[in-house]
């Protein structure tokens, strides 16, 4: 999975007060599903609390000529690496150093049964984003309304077999990503992580 935590966060159009809430198709058009600010915060933790990711967003920087935001994701031992967002008007484009090249992450706005491709790392065959649809889902930050689920399908090949992964991620509307899993080899949904706490500036 090209990023596991790709959080994002900006300001809510404040005409979606009215009725968006009622309205999942206008709240979705109306939200920011991918916001990104300066100041921003999310912290992360699995099921069972043994594991505690966060992630800031603390400046900004750029990045083979192109202006970006610096995240940086902090684990619960301490061990901290840093990624590069730049934001466009119809996409989040993620920077890969070790292809040294910038690629789209995410393209925006969601629209249900959009696709792209995703670079592809040694042994990969297929790496390829879908969006699957919407669903509301709780976290322990809360119940979000209207959440775009995003799935990634990746297909690698190693010594001529052929493995298959997907890993899943819920954005909810005006916050970003809230839950990230993956299916288990029976196809099953294993939850790796929830939102617990956000903090985005106003």
């Amino acid at each position: 999975m090209k990023t596991t935590f790709r959080i994002f966060c900006a300001g809510l159009l404040m005409v979606c007060a009215a009725g968006c809430g009622k309205n999942p198709l206008l709240k979705a058009v109306t939200s920011d599903y991918a916001p990104l600010s300066v100041g921003d915060s999310w912290t992360y933790a699995s099921p069972d609390g043994s594991k505690r990711v966060q992630v800031s967003v603390p400046g900004m920087a750029t990045v083979a000529g192109t202006a970006c935001f610096r995240e940086q994701v902090v684990d619960q031992a301490g061990n901290s690496s840093t990624q590069y967002v730049a934001r466009n008007p119809d996409s989040l484009m993620a920077y890969d150093a070790t292809l040294g090249t910038w690629y789209v992450d995410r393209r925006l706005p969601y629209v249900s049964g959009n696709r792209w491709n995703l670079p592809l790392a040694a042994g990969q065959l297929q790496d390829t984003r879908f969006v699957d649809g919407m669903e509301n889902l709780g976290v322990p930050a809360g119940s979000f309304e209207s959440c775009y689920k995003v799935r990634t399908l990746t297909v690698s090949q190693s010594a001529g077999v052929s493995s298959t992964a997907t890993d899943l991620v819920w954005a909810a509307p005006d916050v970003g990503d809230i839950q990230m899993a993956h299916l288990d080899a029976t196809g099953k949904v294993v939850v790796d992580y929830q939102l617990v706490q956000f903090h985005l500036v106003p």
